[in-house]
């Protein structure tokens, strides 16, 4: 099975102060009330599935996209935090060499100089499961695009 990628985005208004004995129209309910639960009821988010015929792999020991199109995907955002999950399998060639994973948000990563998640496998080629999630901090309300990304310290390191 190819990627799948499922987006949602929607958009909560700045909510309406009312003045008193202000008429309520169809316009105004459909925007500060129908809209505003949909959005809270369904909010912004993205969803990525990969089966892929091949195991990614890297040798880069600076931190680059783990793949041009199948774990990224752009948002529209309602402004706010955004919680980001992700698990998966890696595995690392060199039992002494580890990998680095973390998001990018608009080309820029959230984790520290060693990103998010550090993964050192107990043997060579030993398949390992890992998992993390994070929130980001405030993001606009506009169109982000999120990658995951990694690298190595050494050998050359897979992912399924």
């Amino acid at each position: 099975m190819a990627s799948v990628i499922t987006t949602a985005n929607t958009s909560y208004a700045t909510p309406k102060t009312w003045a008193a004995s202000e008429a309520l129209t169809a316009t105004l309910f459909n925007t500060y009330i129908r809209d505003q639960v949909l959005a809270l009821k369904s909010p912004a988010h993205f969803r990525c599935y990969v089966d892929e015929a091949a195991d990614f792999t890297t040798t880069s020991t600076t931190f680059v996209d783990t793949s041009a199109t199948a774990l990224s995907a752009t948002v529209t955002t309602g402004g706010g935090k955004f919680l980001i999950g992700f698990s998966g399998a890696v595995y690392q060639s060199a039992t002494t060499a580890r990998i680095y994973l973390d998001v990018s948000i608009d080309g820029t990563r959230i984790g520290l100089d060693d990103g998010l998640m550090v993964i050192r496998t107990s043997t060579l080629t030993s398949h390992g499961g890992v998992s993390f999630s994070v929130i980001t901090g405030t993001l606009s309300a506009a169109s982000h695009t999120f990658k995951l990304q990694w690298k190595v310290d050494g050998g050359t390191g897979g992912m399924y």
